[in-house]
């Protein structure tokens, strides 16, 4: 089973302008850690696709997502950057069903946990697992339901919320290509879920589905000291492919992305995803 939970908190102190996705994935290994150490190395120790994605810690305030922590071209925001005071979140998916109750015991045990971020602390004053209004970047699904329910639609909009790339042999790829897309979504459902995709699927996607709108920009990610490359926004995707069983697949993957990030990175910060139904 799947999950999306975001945490609501206050800076409790703070002596730093910038929380790197680096700080924040290892902070989400030392609270698995006290949940249950051994979950926590072999998680940490997993090859390939991971079973979880970290978003970057956002201002509660920005939530068009265009004004991250990470973005240090406006100079205005960054010098009112984490205050004591000033309220946060940040987003933790999970896609096994075993990192789950280690990931939430600390927070059962102690409602007011304090995380640390390098020079930053937090107080954590609310975790959310369970979905509500459409703008909501929580909530919870069974694998089989997420498969019974997809529909075969010819058209699919996803959001990329935190910056996203693609690594394409020896480069970095700032377009979203349906085949980069897909490809990752396909190898973490058939890992994690279950219910095996065939992965000859990825051809028939890239033969059919094209990229037909977008509203993109490229934004940098921090991590470390190093800026990423990567691109935000929103993108359309259309095919005159009618096959029932093709589409309900490629809509199962596009509805999975809002728990298992796209392209690289994505338990660092990048790749934050949802689709978006058109109306």
């Amino acid at each position: 089973m799947p999950y999306a939970i975001t945490l609501k908190c206050y800076i409790k102190s703070s002596n730093s302008e910038e929380v790197s996705g680096n700080l924040l994935h290892a902070a989400f290994f030392n609270i698995l850690a006290e949940g249950n150490e051994e979950i926590s190395r072999k998680l940490h120790s997993e090859e390939g696709r991971k079973a979880f994605t970290i978003s970057p810690l956002f201002y509660k305030e920005h939530m068009t997502f265009n004004h991250l922590f990470l973005d240090k071209s406006d100079s205005k925001t960054n010098e009112q950057r984490l205050k004591a005071g000033d309220q946060v979140w940040f987003r933790v998916t999970l896609l096994d069903d075993t990192v789950f109750p280690a990931f939430s015991l600390r927070f059962l045990e102690n409602p007011n946990t304090k995380i640390r971020l390098g020079l930053v602390e937090l107080l954590v004053k609310e975790v959310t697992v369970s979905g509500g209004k459409k703008d909501r970047w929580n909530g919870f699904s069974d694998y089989k339901k997420l498969y019974d329910t997809a529909q075969p639609l010819d058209e699919i909009i996803l959001q990329f919320a935190t910056p996203t790339s693609f690594k394409q042999g020896d480069t970095i790829m700032l377009f979203p290509l349906p085949d980069l897309i897909f490809k990752g979504y396909i190898e973490k459902w058939n890992k994690y879920s279950g219910i095996v995709i065939n992965d000859s699927l990825l051809d028939k996607i890239k033969e059919s589905f094209i990229l037909s709108q977008y509203f993109l920009k490229t934004l940098p990610f921090l991590e470390g000291r190093a800026m990423t490359p990567g691109f935000i926004g929103q993108c359309k995707f259309k095919t005159k492919n009618r096959d029932k069983e093709f589409l309900k697949n490629v809509n199962l993957l596009a509805d999975f992305s809002f728990f298992a990030g796209t392209g690289r990175k994505t338990t660092h910060g990048m790749g934050m995803t949802r689709r978006l139904i058109s109306r």
